[in-house]
């Protein structure tokens, strides 16, 4: 893993060129899961994390071909280069495969990664969710596969989500590193963590339930089963 490292920031435009025959996955949807993906392999793959400073979205190419492209950022520096990757989704998983492009000099390896496609993202979990927890406040904010999370009504987190059959999978993706109600300043979660040794959530699974204007989730933190009890605002 060690020539996959760079100590430099990265700068990659992805192109993306994907393949799926399952049409009850809106492309929306296809290029979150893909990300998701993509950000997972580069982050476990360069010094310091990484960052999405724009994120992927695709356009119809064909019946069965989409376009796309995505911006990511090494933290805490810069760097230019480029990856072409090819994805193929048969509905019910997805493979893709990344290589550089000539352009981008300093940049020797291929990479490549898969997962498997989680069909809809659940409009219920859509609004405004809040926690108290220790006199703290919380809240999340659900919108159709992003989300954000501030604490005591500073921001705090933000990332994407999918949610289908009861489950979810959130991963935040962006850390707010400023204080006292400053303007946000986002760092990759990776990177965040990498750096302070803190232990903020990064990917999370979840068991979900939503009943009126309320939302269950359960997940294990430190080898135990975790209740908490959401209200929507």
């Amino acid at each position: 893993m060690g020539d996959k490292k760079f100590g430099f920031g990265l700068l990659l435009i992805v192109f993306v060129f994907v393949s799926c025959n399952d049409q009850s996955l809106s492309t929306e949807e296809l290029a979150q899961q893909v990300q998701r993906s993509i950000n997972i392999e580069l982050d476990g793959n360069y010094a310091g994390g990484m960052e999405i400073s724009k994120n992927l979205s695709l356009i119809k190419k064909s019946n069965s071909e989409y376009i796309g492209t995505i911006e990511v950022q090494q933290y805490p520096h810069w760097r230019g280069g480029e990856l072409e990757i090819n994805v193929i989704c048969d509905g019910k998983a997805f493979r893709w495969n990344a290589s550089p492009t000539s352009s981008s000099s300093g940049m020797s390896s291929s990479y490549s990664g898969s997962g498997q496609v989680i069909i809809g993202t659940a409009h219920a979990l859509n609004g405004t969710w809040v926690l108290i927890d220790d006199g703290n406040q919380i809240e999340n904010v659900f919108n159709n596969g992003n989300c954000e999370s501030t604490f005591n009504d500073e921001p705090f987190q933000k990332g994407t989500y999918f949610a289908n059959n009861a489950e979810m999978k959130v991963t935040w993706t962006h850390t707010n590193v400023s204080s006292n109600n400053s303007e946000p300043e986002w760092h990759s979660t990776e990177g965040f963590i990498s750096d302070t040794g803190l232990p903020f959530p990064h990917y999370v699974d979840y068991a979900y339930s939503v009943k009126g204007n309320v939302l269950t989730l359960t997940y294990t933190y430190d080898g135990k089963t975790v209740t908490e009890i959401w209200t929507k605002k």
